[in-house]
């Protein structure tokens, strides 16, 4: 019995593979990054009032943005409350 060469090629990896670990690997990165962040809005939540005030924040900012999911940054919530803040303040 005789066998090509063509019998014995492993057959063409396909991309899905190499796509779903991409995917898999961009999840735990921001999974990983939430952690971070939650973590220095979490020392945050230990500064006083007017430590926050300076950074256009309140205690119940931070209080609201450590109440969020698991699955979403607490920063981002910080600092679209601190823009909005700092849109509406009157300068000198």
């Amino acid at each position: 019995m005789s066998y090509s060469v063509a019998e014995f090629r492993l057959p063409l990896v396909s991309a899905a593979p190499a796509e779903v670990l991409r995917t898999v690997a961009t999840v735990v990165s921001k999974f990983w990054k939430n952690l971070e962040n939650r973590r220095e809005v979490r020392a945050l939540a230990a500064c006083d009032e007017h430590m926050l005030k300076d950074i256009g924040l309140t205690p119940s900012d931070v209080s609201a943005a450590l109440d969020g999911s698991w699955g979403v940054d607490p920063s981002l919530h910080l600092t679209r409350v601190a823009a909005g803040r700092a849109r509406h303040v009157q300068p000198f």
